[in-house]
């Protein structure tokens, strides 16, 4: 129940029907809770889940409840002490949440830590049940304050071992288990100033101001900041002294005067000489009195200097590097290979940006013209960059060599800063040595390490796995492949945050989209989310799926704002967020605000035409087609590639150009070699004689959809579009009708849905839209 919802029996088979039932697995949740065997009061039982009935029709439900539990259940498993009471069977079934509580008792911290993976029954939710919501909320944060507790008594104990590692990993969990306690996020930089880890130290506590600031607009404690004044301190004392040991010769006196003058201390420093021992010690202790007293002198300055360097970083001054990673030049001559690329490089930004200091925008995954991604000068003006990493991958006997280059945006000159041979079970590494190379490339300053690390080790393979599969869902565009490899990713190591992210990813499209049905999905879009961010809270993909769900579920915009903006805050630099919420904007008909966000999207990546349909796409939503005409030609111009052909081609049938589009889809099948196309499309004209054109390829479509109706579910949404796109109008709108009475959530994107685009002035249309309207967007 922790993390994820799971029931299986003793054979390890799950048992599915019961998941699929949320009342029924929710009584089952509470009555095996804190631990089965704990006995329940039948009253209490029909004021959670049926306070709406009166009592003898509650008590109904609840046997009725019981007995379709009872049945997927090992028999003997639900016991009855009276007509009062009931619990579950501690023999016949065992939990994780028991087990945590057993560990915690028998103070085994570092077992029950260990099975704490998440909140407890994520994504549970019973309707009309707001008794079960308050206790499911009541049990969630008392398992996290155990989980919390094993933390950070885990800590104590291992710093007692001498095992500061140990120490160090458990207060991080302590901290991330409640990011509001100030105790803890001070224990974790105490530790890591400890082991002399300052610079993580530092990053520790820049998460936590900006935490507080953000969540309560307030400042950390006085105790707090000095702490980490104190942690600056010997961070700065540590860079002045250097190798100097307290058993070599004190500074010379030029050394010590030098240092003093330049900090407008007095010269006439007298430390003479004497034959005497007790003199020469008695100058030696002044020498070294003198050296402390400059050297504190020195800390304070640079102290002040990084102040300053800090508040000019924070007004956007010269300190901030502006770095855009371009997408990567494939050498091996193999396009199954293009993930490798692309992953190591959206890794290795994903590393940098979480540095501070640098600000990335990222290409790697990006479909850029050919012509326009090695024209680093208009690349550095169009993004304001300082600098570009280019990378390249290419074959090296039976393994693979990337090469990185880091070009400096004002003379366009390049620098070969890292070759790495490699084979993909070694990525992950590459990345982190790529990213500190890049970072020293940048700051001039070798870094050992990067900060935000993984809590472990990623699996290889799994690792190898879940780049493949965001390559197949964010550059192919194909979520069904995509959708397999991330199963095996998770599979294969399921701590692979990522992987966990991009599972949400393929879920959530595939239940937006009608593929499954929505509450289907939505358990496991949702569990898929919230399994990433409890392996890493900073998942922003993760935390943008989460909002998507929560609006659609509850019918309501503001369910998923507060997700939404802790998304874009966790990266602020991924446009597929901004997409994301364009897309959200959208069901809720706000199309300024969803052309706001797709145009964030496309000023962090101005460069791929996907983001550009996007914004087409809000003004054919929105009945703009002719606007929506004018970005697609003006990309047309620059880049003719599919998307933009396409783009021109629907808008211009919309605006009631219909020769004019059937000439620019015939103009797309030349450039697709598509002859046969291009010659039907030569011998028709007119409005008739397009939407002909369009009806053939409609029912192609139609007629699979039949052959599929008894392998898989099809929702009335896909029959809907379908139907319409064979020109099978009163069909579509047959299946439409069926939709509205079913409340289906696809409904708010009926305006920009292209299968429906030949019905989309008819007043028949016009009524349906105008009684299912948008997204509602009133507060809760």
């Amino acid at each position: 129940m922790l993390g994820g919802i799971g029931l299986s029996n003793e054979e390890g088979q799950e048992v599915d029907a019961l998941l699929r039932q949320p009342k029924h697995l929710g009584l089952l949740a509470f009555l095996a809770m804190p631990k089965p065997g704990t006995w329940h009061r039948r009253d209490t039982l029909l004021l959670t889940f049926w306070p709406e009935l009166d009592q003898s029709r509650a008590r109904t439900a609840l046997r009725s409840a019981l007995h379709m539990v009872r049945r997927h259940m090992a028999e003997g498993s639900i016991r009855n002490r009276g007509d009062d009471e009931v619990s579950i069977d501690p023999a016949l079934l065992s939990t994780d949440v028991a087990a945590m509580q057993t560990d915690f008792e028998g103070t085994r911290y570092a077992e029950a830590l260990a099975r704490y993976q998440g909140p407890l029954l994520p994504a549970l939710y019973i309707a009309d049940a707001d008794g079960f919501e308050k206790w499911l909320q009541r049990e969630r944060t008392r398992i996290n304050g155990m989980a919390r507790k094993s933390a950070a008594l885990l800590s104590n104990a291992r710093e007692n071992e001498g095992d500061l590692a140990g120490a160090i990993d458990a207060a991080r969990r302590a901290s991330e288990l409640d990011p509001d306690d100030e105790v803890a996020a001070r224990r974790w930089i105490s530790l890591l100033d400890r082991v002399g880890d300052r610079t993580q130290a530092f990053a520790v506590y820049e998460r936590f101001r900006t935490h507080v600031a953000e969540e309560f607009g307030t400042r950390p404690s006085a105790e707090t900041l000095a702490l980490v004044e104190s942690v600056r301190v010997r961070k700065l004392a540590t860079r002045v002294e250097g190798e100097r040991e307290e058993d070599k010769a004190p500074a010379s006196r030029e050394e010590v005067e030098g240092a003093l003058t330049e900090s407008g201390a007095p010269r006439n420093i007298d430390s003479g000489r004497s034959a005497d021992s007790n003199e020469t010690a008695k100058a030696r202790a002044r020498h070294r009195a003198i050296w402390a007293a400059a050297a504190g002198v020195i800390i304070v300055t640079l102290v002040a200097a990084g102040f300053r360097w800090r508040a000019d970083e924070m007004r956007g001054g010269g300190s901030l590097k502006q770095l855009v990673v371009l997408p990567v030049d494939n050498e091996t001559g193999d396009p199954d290979l293009e993930y490798v690329g692309a992953g190591m490089a959206d890794g290795v930004a994903r590393r940098l940006q979480s540095m501070g200091g640098i600000t990335v925008r990222s290409g790697a995954r990006s479909d850029w013209p050919a012509g326009t991604r090695h024209d680093f000068k208009t690349i550095a003006n169009t993004f304001g960059a300082t600098a570009l990493l280019r990378t390249s991958i290419s074959r090296f006997e039976d393994s693979l060599e990337v090469n990185v280059f880091v070009i400096d945006a004002a003379s366009a000159s390049e620098k070969r800063i890292a070759t790495r041979r490699f084979t993909t079970a070694g990525i992950g590494n590459v990345e982190s040595e790529i990213s500190a190379a890049v970072a020293g490339a940048l700051f001039r300053v070798p870094l050992p390490s990067i900060p935000r690390p993984p809590d472990r080790a990623i699996d290889p393979e799994s690792y190898r796995v879940s780049l493949e599969g965001w390559h197949q869902l964010l550059v192919l565009r194909n979520v069904k492949a995509a959708k397999v490899l991330f199963l095996e990713a998770t599979a294969k190591d399921p701590l692979n945050a990522r992987a966990w992210s991009g599972l949400s990813s393929v879920v959530a499209s595939e239940t937006v989209s009608d593929q499954v049905p929505f509450d289907e999905g939505y358990d496991r879009a949702t569990a898929a989310a919230e399994r990433a961010l409890a392996l890493d809270s900073l998942e922003g993909t993760a935390l943008a799926n989460l909002a998507v769900l929560q609006m659609l579920r509850s019918r309501n915009l503001q369910a998923g704002l507060d997700l939404m903006q802790r998304a874009v805050r966790a990266e602020p630099a991924n446009p597929e967020i901004f997409m994301v919420q364009s897309a959200v904007y959208r069901t809720a008909w706000q199309w300024d605000k969803a052309r706001d966000a797709i145009r964030v999207a496309r000023q962090l990546d101005p460069l791929t035409p996907f983001y550009l349909d996007r914004e087409a796409t809000v003004e054919i939503c929105a009945g703009r087609p002719a606007d929506a005409l004018k970005l697609y030609q003006n990309e047309l111009a620059l880049n003719p590639d599919q998307i933009a052909r396409a783009g021109v081609t629907r808008s211009l049938a919309l605006v009631g150009r219909y020769d004019d589009a059937i000439g620019s889809w015939r103009e797309q099948a030349l450039a697709e070699h598509d002859r046969h196309l291009a010659d039907a499309l030569g011998l028709v004209h007119g409005e008739s004689g397009y939407w002909s054109m369009k009806h053939i390829e409609g029912r192609k479509r139609l007629s699979a959809l039949e052959k599929d109706a008894g392998r898989r579910w099809i929702s009335p949404m896909e029959t809907m579009r379908a139907r319409f796109a064979a020109g099978d109008s009163a069909g579509g709108f047959e299946a439409l009708g069926r939709a509205e009475r079913d409340r289906a959530v696809g409904l708010y994107r009926l305006t920009c849905m292209p299968d429906l685009d030949e019905v989309r002035n008819t007043p028949h249309f016009a009524a349906i839209v105008a009684r299912v309207g948008g997204l509602p967007s009133g507060s809760q």
